[in-house]
């Protein structure tokens, strides 16, 4: 799955692939929350206007973890409480937002100085109780893949509390 990333200059402008840009797409108040990410054929498209909205509105957040990272999970917390949001620990809690921290997929041996996604930060709208909504946000992280997980987190989790402060 390819990521394509919107920016907000001049309304539309696209850069595929860029290193820490998030995803979003136009927004659609069908449900009580906007929309932000559309999927055309492999590539997911979003708008950060729009998600920045949805991220304002919300007041819960719930956090999971593949597979599951109790320090992962400990700094995602520390964000939400960062962003004036509560958050959500039990699973039986509805919340207005859902993180989950991804590994990126390994294709094996890795050859070249160039780097790869190495994590993504997925952020869903709210779903029915026992599922998570649309997706409205995929930042991620690239760099080298021998970088120590715990180090990975840190990383993506510092580049969106940037992203969402403007620092």
């Amino acid at each position: 799955m390819k990521i394509r990333f919107l920016g907000l200059a001049f309304g539309l402008a696209v850069a595929v692939g860029q290193p820490g840009i998030a995803v979003g797409a136009q927004g659609n108040e069908a449900t009580a929350q906007a929309v932000s990410c559309t999927l055309v054929k492999d590539t997911y498209s979003c708008d950060w206007g729009v998600f920045k909205k949805t991220l304002t509105a919300a007041k819960t957040v719930a956090i999971r973890s593949k597979p599951m990272d109790p320090g992962g999970d400990r700094l995602l917390n520390k964000l939400v409480g960062s962003l004036g949001k509560e958050a959500v620990t039990s699973p039986e809690e509805r919340a207005d937002l859902v993180m989950v921290m991804v590994p990126a997929e390994s294709s094996g041996i890795f050859f070249g100085p160039g780097g790869r996604t190495l994590a993504t930060l997925r952020i869903y709208g709210r779903g029915s109780l026992d599922s998570r909504g649309p997706l409205l946000w995929a930042e991620t992280l690239d760099g080298q893949p021998d970088i120590p997980w715990p180090s990975v987190v840190y990383q993506l989790v510092s580049q969106f509390q940037s992203r969402v402060t403007g620092r």
